[in-house]
């Protein structure tokens, strides 16, 4: 689902990854994989918010929250994932604004 970004060597791609990690105080990193970038971004954003919106944008939400889910629902409390609500509802005064222009999203 991810398309391919600028133009780049895999050098450059480690040294911006391993510039940011050097601030952190952690190790280098070589090889830097799509997968091994959001992973570093999960770490460096952590409680920022970014991290739904990257899984969307790689197509592995409905792969990484229910596993998520799974391994953290220790009370049993959370709600199944539901896939119908990975993006959000079109704004009822938006479909009333233009009857038939477009549908509701699923789920809603």
């Amino acid at each position: 689902m991810y398309s391919q970004g600028a133009a780049g060597s895999q050098a450059d791609v480690d040294a911006a990854v391993n510039q940011i990690r050097e601030r952190a105080g952690l190790s280098p990193v070589s090889n830097v994989s799509l997968d091994r970038l959001f992973e570093e971004r999960r770490k460096e954003f952590v409680g920022e918010g970014t991290r739904w919106y990257d899984l969307i944008r790689m197509g592995k939400i409905d792969q990484v929250i229910p596993l998520w889910i799974t391994a953290e629902d220790v009370q049993h409390q959370m709600q199944a994932f539901n896939k119908n609500y990975i993006i959000y509802p079109v704004p009822q005064p938006e479909l009333d604004a233009a009857p038939d222009l477009y549908p509701q999203n699923d789920g809603y």
